[in-house]
């Protein structure tokens, strides 16, 4: 095996929407690199330097989602049906607002944080200039969206804020649909801080390029 090829096993290693567990990690093998999980998240640290975008490109399709994090390989579950549905439904309310000059996309498409160590991630949505050739993002989002779930939880309001702040993403919205609540987390051309936050029904104002109001229950039911 190549530093990140892996040896993928027959089911019942691919539960769609499921975390991944200590017998996983049995069952796979990607070489070159120092594995733990967490939170069901599988974040391979390589021994020497760190990975780079050319290295997601070695993993294998095996319906999960693969990331690259401050120079860390991170292996999140698929998504669940609820996750699904969130996303499904912001899009259609973001799509009905936007401008023409900007759009809304889903995951995956790759959004490279060119700041600190390498870091490419797939946001859940997110809203970028309008893209008028089939190539790769040049424009920084406006706005990057992420659906929280128990395995990605940790990442979503630590690690990748941190890097979506780093590259100055201006607004980023936060759905937890099991609560539900929808939370609007605005640059303020350092860090991030929260300018609304809405529980069930309440509507919340999401403010910026985007203007848009929606409650969390929009958003899940």
């Amino acid at each position: 095996m190549t530093a990140m090829t892996a040896e993928l096993l027959p089911e019942p290693f691919l539960h769609p929407g499921e975390p991944l567990t200590p017998d996983d990690l049995l069952r796979i093998a990607y070489g070159g690199g120092r594995r733990e999980l967490v939170d069901g998240c599988l974040v391979i640290t390589r021994k020497v330097g760190h990975w780079t975008p050319a290295d997601l490109l070695e993993l294998p399709e095996d319906n999960r989602k693969h990331e690259l994090l401050d120079g860390q390989i991170v292996i999140s579950p698929s998504p669940r049906p609820i996750h699904q549905r969130v996303v499904s439904r912001l899009v259609v309310a973001l799509a009905a607002v936007l401008p023409p000059e900007l759009e809304v996309l889903t995951a995956p498409v790759d959004v490279h944080i060119p700041h600190g160590l390498p870091t490419l991630l797939l946001p859940d949505v997110i809203v970028v200039p309008t893209i008028t050739v089939d190539t790769e993002l040049v424009s920084r989002p406006v706005l990057a969206v992420e659906v929280l779930s128990p395995s990605t939880r940790r990442f979503d309001l630590g690690r990748k804020r941190a890097a979506y702040a780093r590259y100055g993403i201006g607004v980023y919205l936060v759905v937890d649909p099991l609560v539900p609540t929808l939370t609007v987390l605005t640059h303020d051309g350092a860090d991030y801080v929260e300018t609304a936050r809405g529980e069930g029904e309440a509507l919340v104002h999401v403010g910026g390029p985007v203007v848009l109001e929606v409650s969390a229950a929009q958003l899940v039911r």
